[in-house]
């Protein structure tokens, strides 16, 4: 999201060229958060973005009541006040950032494609970290074409390797090789949350 909003892409790609660019980006406090998918992922980043004061909107096939909202809110330390549920349309149209956080299904794939980015803001920052084929890419390659000061951000591809993506080549463009959860200590929380699984299997067995 800060990558996006400070412009750091095309920061990077000035300076690369000679370019010493002074343009101004925007602020992440008090922005409206989209999240397409309003589990366990989803929940987490509306507590970790909590301090910018930001608005969560949401979009899940799942109808959360206020008094699950109230739950959440208090387990993750979130003001309540500050997070809706809305339809996708919604969600789509008053976003500032839009954070995929949707399992690859049937239902969801190229669920963002050109008539819902048509939606979008033209400056939305959109994060996909989640997995690829939820957005159409090529139609976001013409959206972001045609949306110089928007961004999008992506960690997951539909096909991968993604060496030949024409999205990697946009300067409004910053793409990883699907490695946002590859650090030391989430390889090795992981081993911990295996293990435990083996006993908790032997435990009910027994």
């Amino acid at each position: 999201m800060l990558t996006g909003l400070k412009k750091i892409q095309e920061n990077n790609i000035d300076i690369l060229s000679g370019n010493w660019s002074q343009e101004k980006g925007s602020e992440l406090f008090g922005k409206t958060i989209g999240l397409l998918g309003f589990g366990n992922i989803g929940q987490t980043l509306a507590s970790l973005i909590q301090p910018f004061s930001c608005k969560i909107i949401f979009f899940d096939e799942q109808d959360y009541t206020y008094e699950d909202i109230l739950k959440i809110s208090k387990d993750l330390n979130l003001n309540p006040e500050l997070i809706d549920q809305l339809p996708l349309d919604l969600v789509l149209s008053q976003s500032d950032i839009l954070s995929v956080h949707l399992p690859l299904t049937k239902e969801t794939k190229n669920m963002i494609s050109s008539k819902e980015l048509d939606k979008l803001k033209p400056t939305i920052c959109i994060i996909n970290t989640s997995r690829g084929g939820i957005i159409n890419e090529d139609h976001l390659h013409r959206f972001l074409l045609e949306n110089l000061a928007a961004f999008a951000g992506f960690d997951v591809y539909e096909e991968e390797p993604a060496f030949d993506n024409p999205l990697l080549k946009l300067p409004n463009f910053f793409g990883t090789s699907h490695r946002s959860s590859l650090t030391l200590e989430g390889i090795n929380a992981m081993g911990i949350a295996a293990i435990n699984g083996l006993d908790d299997n032997i435990n009910i067995k027994q």
